[in-house]
């Protein structure tokens, strides 16, 4: 399944730009707002606060994003349970476009 989708907070500073589900995804990071929230991406929904980003049905997924500066690049690998849920099974912090290309055609 292969879906763009541009994720906003209500009421925040953006944090991710585009999502693109389809077995592997490349989130650039922009900036990022410290005050607790959610936002919705597909059929999930994302809780974020003291810089940490944790997906809703998957507690022990979390990436710390202490260590995100403007420009980094979240290389997100998800994959499909038997109901329809996509869930991210890899996340990495990457340095630039150029090596968040390569590390999603190695996934």
């Amino acid at each position: 399944m292969n879906m763009l989708k541009k994720l906003t907070l209500a009421g925040a500073a953006a944090l991710l730009t585009t999502l693109v589900c389809a077995g592997e995804t490349i989130d650039q990071f922009t900036s990022l707002d410290t005050s607790e929230g959610y936002f919705w991406g597909d059929d999930m929904v994302y809780y974020y606060t003291n810089f940490t980003i944790i997906q809703d049905y998957e507690s022990d997924e979390r990436l710390s994003l202490k260590s995100l500066s403007p420009g980094d690049w979240l290389v997100i690998s998800y994959q499909s349970d038997n109901i329809g849920r996509m869930t991210a099974k890899q996340i990495l912090i990457v340095p630039d476009e150029e090596t968040a290309r390569s590390v999603k055609r190695a996934m």
